[in-house]
């Protein structure tokens, strides 16, 4: 599901008239709820053509899933020291998008999730303000990842050691770039309501490189003349030193002052008072002291460096580009992304993303006497009281016996209620509408169905 990426796309308010301008001023504020709704086999429409004065009706979109998008002061989610530039977040179930509006540009600062806390070295531009039809940026960023091969899947590992043997680590290294560039402006039409829009084509090419580690084997004797040999050594990241000769000697772990006043208190590093094996999974520099002997400047230091070798490149993207379609609005209840528009090579329309009306949507079904939520938006209660005040219950006939009867019914039922009335399967499939008072229902099989009309469901069962 790609619920999360509209959240990256933005979030516009934004005034004037059909040839939108979109500056600083008009993101949405801090505070603001959006309905996020994600149809991921769309039918019916198209990606239309570029140029001005276009029409794109997505009147057929049907959510498969469904989010609300809230808008946060990033002061107050708890990660404003890691993100200390941004000044807007959107969360969405646990996701945080973190934001940078400025007078020249809207930037994403980078995420929190359950995945873990990722800022961004390099922000992603989402849009240069002000932006207007036929504008074009763009940006490119650089994103780094280690894995242990002890933690990856057997396949994976089992290739990388292949190409290179010995391997512990790698780090895939992913260069992502993106042209945007505004093709065309008009009216888009979403659940019934007409938007005045730009449209962004946005093209983006992807390349990886991976990287990795062979450890080396290093040692570190403790002298008997109080001195350690060598020291000051530099190794690779994952490599294994070893501290030989130790008994009489031993080896501290202390902070760089400590080193260098000839103390002795531990920084709560390593320590070793017989002769062991360390291996290094930080860069940095690393101080350490024979605590008995350091009056005699017994004492080390040990250098990580972090160099990487080349392994191979090409193997999660081959520089293959990707093309995405975003539809911006000024109407100030969006306040963001109108329609997201993701297509394959040959353009063609796999899934979108809109925002959609923020109504009570039917979420709950009668299944077997049960009350199941949808979680899609497909089901015909609006609430689980609703359903539960229905859904088990036999008794129709105590219930509303003078409007709708007969109860069992075999060909017709007569429901004297005013209004569209909808028969159901217990499943929530529509199977009948009908605006009659008598209603024909000889096609149904035997079994249990249910009636929603004049916002009141009832049960009945057919014979």
């Amino acid at each position: 599901m790609k619920l999360n990426t509209l959240l990256i796309g933005m979030l516009f308010s934004i005034c004037t008239f059909a040839q939108i301008t979109i500056s600083d001023t008009d993101i949405g504020s801090v505070g603001d709820v959006r309905i996020q709704k994600y149809d991921e086999n769309p039918v019916g429409i198209s990606l239309g053509n570029a140029g001005e004065n276009q029409t794109w009706d997505f009147s057929t979109l049907s959510p498969d899933n469904i989010a609300e998008l809230n808008f946060l002061d990033p002061s107050k989610t708890g990660f404003s020291e890691t993100f200390p530039m941004a000044n807007l977040t959107i969360e969405n179930d646990g996701f945080h998008l973190f934001l940078s509006n400025s007078p020249g540009g809207l930037y994403i600062l980078g995420y929190v999730g359950d995945f873990g806390t990722y800022p961004l070295e390099n922000p992603e531009l989402v849009l240069e303000f002000p932006t207007q039809y036929e504008d074009e940026f763009g940006f490119s960023v650089q994103l780094d990842s280690v894995s242990l091969i002890s933690e990856m899947e057997p396949d994976q590992a089992a290739g990388l050691q292949f190409f290179m043997p010995g391997i512990v680590a790698a780090k895939i290294r992913l260069d992502t770039s993106s042209i945007s560039y505004v093709d065309a402006w008009g009216t888009a039409i979403v659940e019934g309501a007409e938007y005045d829009v730009l449209r962004v084509k946005k093209s983006s090419f992807a390349t990886d490189t991976i990287f990795g580690i062979v450890p080396q084997s290093h040692e570190v004797y403790a002298s008997d003349y109080q001195i350690f040999t060598p020291e000051y050594l530099t190794v690779n990241l994952f490599d294994t030193v070893h501290f030989s000769n130790l008994g009489i000697h031993d080896v501290v772990e202390v902070d760089e002052e400590t080193w260098n006043t000839n103390g002795t208190e531990s920084n709560g590093g390593f320590e070793y008072y017989n002769d062991a094996s360390h291996v290094f999974t930080e860069a940095g520099v690393y101080y350490y002291v024979c605590t008995p002997h350091i009056g005699m400047g017994m004492k080390g230091i040990i250098e990580v460096q972090e160099n990487w070798d080349y392994v191979m490149s090409g193997v999660i993207s081959s520089g293959e580009s990707s093309t995405n379609y975003t539809w911006y609005t000024d109407d100030a209840n969006i306040g963001m992304p109108l329609v997201e528009v993701y297509v394959n090579s040959e353009d063609e329309i796999i899934a979108v993303n809109y925002i959609g009306s923020d109504e009570v949507i039917p979420s709950w079904n009668c299944v077997e006497g049960s009350c199941i939520d949808t979680a899609d938006g497909s089901g015909i209660f609006s609430s689980l009281e609703e359903c539960e005040e229905v859904c088990g219950s036999n008794s129709l006939e105590e219930i509303n016996a003078n409007t709708i009867y007969p109860n069992p019914a075999k060909d017709n039922l007569h429901i004297e209620l005013k209004g569209s009335k909808q028969i159901y399967s217990l499943l929530g499939e529509l199977l009948i509408k009908s605006d009659k008072d008598i209603v024909d229902i000889s096609h149904l099989s035997k079994g249990a169905y249910l009636i929603k009309t004049n916002n009141a469901t009832y049960k009945f069962m057919k014979e």
